[in-house]
Protein backbone atom coordinates (compact mmCIF):
# COMPACT_ATOMS: atom_id res chain seq x y z
CA UNK A 1 0.00 0.00 0.00
CA UNK A 2 1.66 3.12 -1.23
CA UNK A 3 0.07 6.38 1.58
CA UNK A 4 -0.07 9.73 -0.21
CA UNK A 5 -0.33 12.36 2.64
CA UNK A 6 1.19 15.16 4.25
CA UNK A 7 3.66 13.47 6.96
CA UNK A 8 2.51 16.74 9.72
CA UNK A 9 -1.12 15.15 9.18
CA UNK A 10 -1.80 13.14 12.48
CA UNK A 11 -3.90 11.13 10.28
CA UNK A 12 -1.13 9.70 8.86
CA UNK A 13 -0.07 8.33 11.23
CA UNK A 14 -2.88 6.72 12.18
CA UNK A 15 -2.88 5.32 8.86
CA UNK A 16 0.76 4.19 9.35
CA UNK A 17 -0.05 2.07 12.54
CA UNK A 18 -3.24 0.83 11.13
CA UNK A 19 -0.74 -0.60 8.44
CA UNK A 20 1.47 -2.26 10.86
CA UNK A 21 -1.25 -3.47 12.65
CA UNK A 22 0.17 -5.97 15.48
CA UNK A 23 -2.46 -8.02 16.40
CA UNK A 24 -1.22 -11.12 14.27
CA UNK A 25 -0.02 -13.84 16.35
CA UNK A 26 2.10 -14.86 16.80
CA UNK A 27 3.31 -11.70 17.29
CA UNK A 28 4.97 -9.84 14.34
CA UNK A 29 8.58 -8.15 13.31
CA UNK A 30 8.72 -5.02 12.30
CA UNK A 31 10.80 -3.01 9.90
CA UNK A 32 10.98 0.95 9.53
CA UNK A 33 12.72 2.62 7.03
CA UNK A 34 13.62 6.20 9.26
CA UNK A 35 14.65 8.18 6.64
CA UNK A 36 13.87 11.71 8.56
CA UNK A 37 13.05 10.45 11.77
CA UNK A 38 15.30 9.50 15.24
CA UNK A 39 14.95 5.99 16.72
CA UNK A 40 13.72 7.55 20.02
CA UNK A 41 10.52 8.66 18.03
CA UNK A 42 10.43 6.04 15.73
CA UNK A 43 9.90 3.42 18.96
CA UNK A 44 7.64 5.94 20.65
CA UNK A 45 5.29 5.48 17.80
CA UNK A 46 5.23 2.01 17.89
CA UNK A 47 5.27 1.64 21.14
CA UNK A 48 2.03 4.44 21.56
CA UNK A 49 0.04 2.34 18.84
CA UNK A 50 0.94 -1.29 19.84
CA UNK A 51 2.28 -1.34 23.36
CA UNK A 52 4.63 -4.36 22.86
CA UNK A 53 2.98 -6.53 21.05
CA UNK A 54 5.87 -6.90 18.30
CA UNK A 55 8.29 -9.47 18.70
CA UNK A 56 11.16 -7.24 17.28
CA UNK A 57 11.53 -3.82 15.78
CA UNK A 58 14.52 -3.22 13.27
CA UNK A 59 14.99 0.36 12.61
CA UNK A 60 16.77 1.44 9.24
CA UNK A 61 17.99 4.85 10.41
CA UNK A 62 18.84 6.25 6.98
CA UNK A 63 20.92 9.02 7.60
CA UNK A 64 23.49 11.67 5.70
CA UNK A 65 27.36 10.94 5.85
CA UNK A 66 28.77 8.74 8.20
CA UNK A 67 26.73 5.99 9.33
CA UNK A 68 29.21 3.97 11.63
CA UNK A 69 28.27 6.98 14.35
CA UNK A 70 27.61 5.02 17.72
CA UNK A 71 24.38 3.24 18.68
CA UNK A 72 21.61 5.54 20.44
CA UNK A 73 21.11 4.69 23.93
CA UNK A 74 18.98 1.28 24.87
CA UNK A 75 15.19 1.05 23.15
CA UNK A 76 14.57 -1.96 24.33
CA UNK A 77 16.01 -5.22 24.46
CA UNK A 78 13.58 -6.14 21.33
CA UNK A 79 14.65 -3.41 19.15
CA UNK A 80 17.66 -2.96 16.88
CA UNK A 81 18.68 -0.24 15.07
CA UNK A 82 20.51 -0.40 11.93
CA UNK A 83 22.42 2.70 10.63
CA UNK A 84 23.21 3.07 6.87
CA UNK A 85 24.07 6.33 4.16
CA UNK A 86 20.38 6.81 2.52
CA UNK A 87 22.31 7.28 -0.72
CA UNK A 88 23.53 3.72 0.10
CA UNK A 89 21.11 1.39 -1.72
CA UNK A 90 23.09 -1.41 -1.84
CA UNK A 91 23.58 -1.26 2.02
CA UNK A 92 19.75 -0.57 2.71
CA UNK A 93 19.65 -3.65 0.44
CA UNK A 94 21.68 -5.51 2.71
CA UNK A 95 19.97 -4.68 5.75
CA UNK A 96 16.86 -5.51 4.26
CA UNK A 97 17.75 -9.43 3.47
CA UNK A 98 19.49 -9.51 6.95
CA UNK A 99 15.97 -8.64 8.75
CA UNK A 100 14.54 -10.97 6.73
CA UNK A 101 17.05 -13.84 7.48
CA UNK A 102 17.03 -12.94 11.23
CA UNK A 103 13.06 -13.15 11.46
CA UNK A 104 12.68 -16.21 9.48
CA UNK A 105 8.68 -17.84 9.72
CA UNK A 106 7.74 -15.06 11.74
CA UNK A 107 5.26 -12.74 10.55
CA UNK A 108 6.85 -9.36 9.01
CA UNK A 109 5.12 -5.49 8.95
CA UNK A 110 7.19 -3.34 6.65
CA UNK A 111 6.67 0.19 6.11
CA UNK A 112 8.97 1.61 3.54
CA UNK A 113 8.76 5.54 6.15
CA UNK A 114 9.22 8.32 3.56
CA UNK A 115 9.82 7.56 -0.06
CA UNK A 116 9.73 11.79 -0.65
CA UNK A 117 13.27 11.26 1.09
CA UNK A 118 14.48 8.34 -1.13
CA UNK A 119 13.96 10.16 -4.27
CA UNK A 120 16.34 13.26 -2.88
CA UNK A 121 18.63 11.30 -2.85
CA UNK A 122 18.14 9.12 -6.47
CA UNK A 123 16.33 9.73 -9.05
CA UNK A 124 13.12 8.06 -9.22
CA UNK A 125 13.69 5.57 -11.73
CA UNK A 126 16.18 3.99 -9.27
CA UNK A 127 14.32 5.00 -6.46
CA UNK A 128 11.73 2.53 -8.69
CA UNK A 129 13.97 -0.43 -9.55
CA UNK A 130 15.33 -0.56 -5.89
CA UNK A 131 11.88 -0.81 -4.66
CA UNK A 132 11.11 -3.01 -7.48
CA UNK A 133 13.78 -5.72 -6.00
CA UNK A 134 13.33 -4.80 -2.09
CA UNK A 135 9.11 -5.19 -2.27
CA UNK A 136 9.66 -8.25 -4.26
CA UNK A 137 12.29 -9.38 -1.85
CA UNK A 138 9.78 -8.77 1.53
CA UNK A 139 6.89 -10.20 -0.50
CA UNK A 140 8.61 -13.72 -0.86
CA UNK A 141 9.17 -13.53 2.53
CA UNK A 142 4.98 -12.92 3.26
CA UNK A 143 5.55 -9.36 4.43
CA UNK A 144 3.26 -6.94 5.10
CA UNK A 145 4.34 -3.44 3.14
CA UNK A 146 3.88 -0.03 3.11
CA UNK A 147 4.80 3.52 1.99
CA UNK A 148 4.40 6.93 2.65
CA UNK A 149 4.71 9.52 -0.13
CA UNK A 150 4.13 13.17 0.01
CA UNK A 151 2.44 14.37 -3.03
CA UNK A 152 2.69 17.81 -2.44
CA UNK A 153 6.72 17.62 -2.50
CA UNK A 154 7.12 15.28 -5.49
CA UNK A 155 5.66 15.85 -8.86
CA UNK A 156 3.18 13.49 -10.36
CA UNK A 157 5.50 11.86 -12.84
CA UNK A 158 7.37 10.81 -9.92
CA UNK A 159 3.93 9.34 -8.11
CA UNK A 160 2.87 7.69 -11.47
CA UNK A 161 6.60 6.14 -11.73
CA UNK A 162 6.12 4.64 -8.38
CA UNK A 163 2.67 3.44 -7.91
CA UNK A 164 2.72 0.11 -9.71
CA UNK A 165 5.03 -1.35 -6.95
CA UNK A 166 2.14 -1.39 -4.77
CA UNK A 167 -1.61 -3.08 -4.30
CA UNK A 168 -3.13 0.40 -3.81
CA UNK A 169 -2.96 3.87 -3.16
CA UNK A 170 -4.37 5.34 -0.20
CA UNK A 171 -4.83 9.01 -0.84
CA UNK A 172 -5.85 11.89 2.41
CA UNK A 173 -7.93 14.41 0.34
CA UNK A 174 -10.11 17.22 1.85
CA UNK A 175 -10.34 15.46 5.01
CA UNK A 176 -11.47 11.72 3.65
CA UNK A 177 -9.49 9.19 2.83
CA UNK A 178 -9.69 6.98 -0.70
CA UNK A 179 -8.44 4.07 -1.93
CA UNK A 180 -7.10 3.64 -5.69
CA UNK A 181 -6.87 0.12 -6.76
Amino acid sequence: MLVCADPLNADREAACSSLLDVTDRPSPSLLVFAYNRRPRVVVEHVREHAGSEFESLTILDLCDGDHRQGQPATLGSNVTVERESASNLTGIGIGVADVIDRVEDEPLHVCLGSLTTLVQYVDPETAFKFLQVTISRLEAADAVVHAHLDPDAVDEETTMTLKPLFDGVLRRQRREWTLDG
